[in-house]
């Protein structure tokens, strides 16, 4: 990440004055942490969800904010998951 850095702060102190320190520091490292011990849900956090999750319609209910007026109509994945890594389907 250090090497990251100096350019981050560069190109952010050209846009719209920020402070380029502070957000370098708010934005790098770049990671994502997950809580493997914890059951998966949609809203919790470092948990991530479950392959089966309706990503698609949490991704509207967020956007829109109202949960029943949003749904791509697709409820379920047609195909069954791998039960090894990757675990996802095999594409249409």
């Amino acid at each position: 990440m250090a090497s990251y850095r100096a350019q981050f702060e560069t190109v952010l102190g050209a846009v719209a004055n920020p402070d380029p320190v502070a957000t370098a520091a708010l934005l790098l490292p770049d990671e994502l942490p997950v809580s493997l011990g914890a059951p998966t849900t949609r809203f919790a956090e470092l948990t991530g969800r479950a392959l089966a999750d309706d990503a698609v319609d949490v991704a509207l209910t967020v956007t829109v904010g109202v949960p029943a007026l949003q749904s791509d109509n697709v409820d379920a994945n047609d195909r069954a998951f791998s039960t090894t890594f990757p675990y996802l389907a095999t594409p249409n």
